[in-house]
């Protein structure tokens, strides 16, 4: 509890009749949970009562914890760290609209930046990137580092177009016994949609909290070769050593599991079948896969059963997000590779 309170976890703990300072300093000292933990300390245990009091002690539990949010944190310390003064900063904070921030307080003014940016009040879609695109122009003048905007465009992209209620089938998937239906499957035509749906479902690009492999769609040959290719990108996504043993790698990805640290598989539909899918969650239960193709009724017909991302995509969402996330790459590096920099992402 300890542990997990340091990385975000949340406890509120409901202090039941017969439960004091006294009982759990003496039954759960070393968690010190009245020291670190909101607390809700009902005087009657009335169910309703005590859900109401629960609900009002969270909206500023979950406004604090916004504040430690990964990619809220990265992107400060992008604006924060990499613009060259005070006041450079401000001109980009008034190129999205925001008030002057008061002398001294770069590092508040990179906070409400940075929420601007990823909670702005624009629908989802072309009106998000368009806001984004719409300060890069300085952001350029003001990033220190020739890299710096591209990163923030990547940071903020998966906010312009995946929303929190579509990344929630991500997220299920990890809820779901090991081995057990950990395949989530959608029709795209775009390779960046399952980055952007990840990186938005968990809120990072720290690759020590999130593992993203990519099988080849021309790996071919027997199912085993197939397999082996498999297991071959997991090595070296979690080892970096591509020549791991099936075992030691099931091993590894049931050990960052167990950290909190979910590998993903995306697996091209139209390259393996489901013998090759079973088998992959037979040899790694911990593994969770996004089976991919161009054709819904195709994938439909050859994974019987397997669950379809919910709310499905449309090729006008994915034409919208493919070209705000390249106009905002323009606008950032007109020289940058895109089909590098999609990689990267």
């Amino acid at each position: 509890m300890r542990q997990r309170w340091r990385y975000g976890f949340t406890l509120v703990p409901v202090w039941c009749p017969g439960v004091s300072a006294e009982v759990l300093a003496e039954r759960m000292g070393a968690q010190q949970i009245a020291e670190i933990h909101t607390n809700v300390k009902p005087k009657d245990w009335v169910f309703d009562t005590i859900a109401d009091r629960v609900a009002a002690e969270l909206g500023p539990v979950l406004t604090r914890f916004q504040a430690r949010h990964d990619t809220e944190k990265l992107l400060i310390n992008e604006l924060d760290l990499r613009t060259g003064s005070e006041a450079a900063l401000k001109a980009i904070a008034a190129e999205y609209g925001l008030a002057p921030f008061p002398a001294g307080a770069k590092q508040d003014g990179a906070a409400a930046l940075a929420r601007r940016l990823l909670d702005s009040s624009a629908p989802l879609g072309e009106q998000r990137f368009t806001y984004l695109a719409s300060g890069l122009s300085v952001m350029k003048t003001a990033i220190t580092e020739a890299l710096g905007v591209r990163r923030i465009v990547n940071l903020v992209a998966p906010f312009c177009w995946v929303s929190p209620q579509s990344v929630l089938r991500v997220a299920l998937l990890l809820a779901q016994p090991p081995g057990q239906a950990r395949v989530v499957a959608w029709a795209r035509s775009w390779c960046l949609s399952e980055r952007m749906y990840l990186h938005r479902g968990f809120c990072t690009r720290d690759t020590t909290k999130l593992k993203i492999a990519k099988a080849s769609d021309a790996a071919g040959g027997s199912a085993e070769a197939i397999l082996d290719h498999i297991r071959s990108v997991l090595a070296d996504k979690v080892f970096h050593d591509g020549h791991k043993s099936a075992a030691k790698v099931a091993a590894r990805i049931k050990a960052l599991a167990q950290r909190g640290v979910p590998v993903f598989l995306l697996l091209p539909a139209h390259a393996v079948d489901a013998t090759v899918l079973t088998e992959t969650q037979a040899r790694w239960p911990e593994l969770c896969v996004f089976l991919f193709g161009e054709d819904e009724q195709e994938i439909r017909s050859g994974f019987p059963g397997v669950t379809f991302l919910d709310p499905p995509l449309t090729p006008d969402q994915e034409e919208t997000a493919r070209t705000g996330w390249g106009d905002c790459m323009e606008v950032a590096d007109p020289t940058a590779d895109l089909e590098t920099e999609a990689a990267y992402l």
